[in-house]
């Protein structure tokens, strides 16, 4: 498994899962790291593990056979203008599309758009900082929440929303059954999505859709599409990023 095919699975595993993984030969770094920066999301999701030293590893922690990696006693803190955060905590989630081991804030933390933070992580030794600036912020135009659209009339629902001016792209998500189960993803630049009713049994699932797009930073994009090893980061592989989060629900009737 070359390292272009690796960084492609983080992509895949970020879309699905924020999956935590980092598989390197003769590596320079011992350690690995995922952090989204999130804009109006509650908890922010901090993946800290060593890094991967055999591809056999690598499977058996995708395949949620191996959690050992993971690192737990890291001193995290993120840094804007003169405030501190760093009351972070370690938990699993027990979610379908996501149960690795992970830090998340303990209490209320809210980004903001078009705003610097650094992140330091102190552990054993090892230091990681990164740097990363918010995306502006954006609205979703349509559809609006609660709409309604049948299944048997509307085969398509077309997302929009507006630009974010500093933004390099847009991650699309949308989930089915009360977010349980993710539906479809999508990477795009432009600022409109078509979603398939008819086509993706997924939607069956439940009568509402959820729609969640987010605005990514520069080291989203350098790392998951550009395919960097190292993002936003110094000491390790990975990256710091960012993205400003905007959802919409929406019911589906038969």
């Amino acid at each position: 498994m070359n390292k272009k095919s690796k960084s492609i699975i983080f992509l895949l595993f970020l879309v699905l899962a924020c999956e935590p993984i980092n598989d390197f030969e003769n590596d320079e770094f011992s350690r690995s790291i995922l952090f989204n920066l999130t804009v109006n999301q509650d908890k922010q999701f901090i993946y800290y593990y060593k890094t991967i030293e055999n591809e056999k590893k690598f499977h058996e922690l995708l395949d949620g056979g191996d959690d050992s990696s993971f690192i737990k006693d890291a001193n995290i803190s993120i840094v804007s203008s003169n405030s501190i955060f760093d009351n972070f905590i370690i938990e699993k989630s027990s979610a379908f599309i996501d149960h690795r081991f992970h830090y998340t804030n303990i209490e209320s933390f809210h980004p903001k758009p078009d705003t610097d933070y650094e992140l330091k992580i102190v552990e054993n030794g090892n230091i990681i900082t990164g740097k990363t600036r918010t995306p502006s912020d954006f609205n979703i135009i349509y559809p609006k929440t609660n709409s309604k659209f049948s299944k048997s009339n509307d085969k398509f629902i077309e997302v929009k929303w507006g630009k974010s001016k500093s933004a390099f792209g847009y991650l699309i998500k949308v989930y089915s059954n009360q977010k349980k189960y993710i539906s479809s993803f999508f990477i795009t630049q432009d600022t409109v999505f078509s979603i398939d009713l008819s086509s993706d049994y997924r939607y069956k699932e439940g009568p509402k859709l959820n729609i969640e797009i987010y605005a990514y930073d520069e080291n989203f994009y350098d790392h998951f599409v550009n395919i960097n090893q190292s993002s936003g980061i110094e000491g390790g592989y990975g990256y710091f990023g960012s993205s400003v989060l905007k959802s919409v629900t929406v019911n589906i009737e038969e």
